[in-house]
């Protein structure tokens, strides 16, 4: 598990990677406060090294909502910026989340 500590100590993301059937897994939490900063990429390519591919599930539409009652934004296009291919046909729907599986391997 990685994580972003700000000077005060303060957690800012965190990243992990698991093994499930056979495949290597991640999932990454950013603080909104810091997103578009770079960070994010940063846990990523930590937890892409010694890999051979990474998957994951993303949110791909803009329809979910916070409990805040806020919006979610997808946060696809930074997947896709990042080098993920995304399978929207292979599907995460459980009733409080639908989200396709995405995936990353070494160019």
């Amino acid at each position: 598990m990685f994580f972003l500590q700000n000077d005060l100590e303060i957690i800012e993301g965190r990243a992990m990677k698991f093994v499930r059937e056979k495949e290597t897994w991640f999932t990454i939490t950013i603080d909104s406060s810091v997103q578009g900063q770079g960070k994010g990429s940063q846990l990523l390519n930590k937890l892409k090294e010694h890999e051979q591919s990474l998957n994951g599930w993303v949110i791909d539409h803009d329809s979910e909502i916070k409990q805040s009652g806020e919006i979610y934004n997808s946060p696809l296009p930074f997947y896709l910026k990042n080098d993920f291919l995304v399978y929207p046909e292979i599907r995460l729907e459980i009733p409080i989340l639908s989200a396709a599986k995405i995936t990353w391997q070494p160019k």
